[in-house]
């Protein structure tokens, strides 16, 4: 597998390193497509690239909580949704690299794993707790909680000694499915390959549909990542960790369309703070840069 021809040698200092490959396709998604789909020059302002990249983040994340939460309602792992989320994920990630020639794939090394081994472990804890919060409860009271205790999110940013987007997608989805193998074993991998225990209980749906179900999952949940990546890169940290809010406000908004919930007082008055909170950051925010420039601009008049 990893003696592909995607790989290329490298020595040991240039593993981490953010060279892209050049491409047809460029290095920007959006607007390669663009250039992609019609030769005529058309160019979108960065404003513009910013919001198409949020909206498809945002697009593709619902569609991952929800549909993760139809598969759970009908199969009881929420381990093994975890797991093969990753798998599909690390699949798709060398799949695009080899197809579309996007950037090259770096070969493994000790720096690779040792740096991405943290980030590995981060997104198992995350994605195991979430997974069994939505086979408990609605998808809108997880991502509520989220967003009460949501906070700054900066992985990957500011360091110019890291991999490129879609090289640290596919080894952190690659490594956490390697390093999640023994508690799914332990979990639910024990159960679902033993064929007389109890496992069939907690399946309640045909392996054909469960295996479509998995790969649209898998599909959206690739799409997910990778927008939230493009959308890191493309903004500042705290940028970022607004867009991310809004984004948790979006899912709940669809999960309560998409189960057709009833929605509570406290929800609906949840969200409204959220984004009067929002308003008066970006207020404050417009006012302190305003005060910044005139002080740079006074410091220049008085320059001889």
């Amino acid at each position: 597998f990893f003696e592909s021809s995607t790989f290329k040698d490298h020595d040991l200092q240039s593993d981490l390193s953010t060279r892209h490959i050049e491409s047809t396709w460029g290095s920007n998604t959006l607007q390669s497509l663009l250039d992609y789909v019609s030769p005529h020059h058309f160019s979108l302002s960065e404003n513009l690239k910013f919001t198409l990249n949020c909206c498809m983040w945002y697009i593709s994340s619902s569609l991952t909580n929800n549909t993760g939460k139809q598969i759970l309602n009908v199969f009881k792992f929420p381990v093994t949704l975890t797991f093969v989320q990753f798998g599909l994920v690390a699949i798709m990630c060398f799949s695009v690299a080899t197809v579309f020639r996007v950037t090259e794939i770096r070969p493994p090394t000790r720096q690779i794993a040792t740096t991405m081994a943290p980030l590995a472990c981060f997104l198992i804890v995350g994605h195991v707790f979430s997974s069994i919060a939505i086979s408990r409860v609605p998808v809108s009271l997880v991502h509520t909680i989220k967003k009460l205790l949501f906070k700054e999110q900066n992985l990957g940013k500011g360091d110019p000694n890291k991999l490129d987007k879609m090289n640290m997608l596919f080894y952190s989805s690659l490594l956490s499915f390697l390093l999640m193998s023994p508690l799914w074993l332990y979990s639910d991998g024990g159960r679902l390959m033993d064929p007389s225990s109890d496992s069939s209980r907690d399946v309640e749906i045909g392996p054909g549909k469960l295996v479509y179900y998995f790969v649209l999952n898998g599909t959206t949940n690739f799409g997910q990542n990778w927008f939230a990546f493009t959308t890191l890169s493309m903004t500042s940290p705290v940028t970022y960790s607004i867009a991310s809010l809004v984004k948790r406000i979006f899912v709940i908004v669809m999960s309560i369309l998409w189960f057709g919930q009833q929605v509570k007082f406290a929800q609906s008055l949840g969200i409204m703070l959220t984004f009067v909170g929002l308003w008066m950051y970006q207020s404050a925010k417009r006012d302190v840069d305003r005060g910044e420039t005139k002080i740079r601009e006074k410091a220049l008049d008085v320059l001889p």
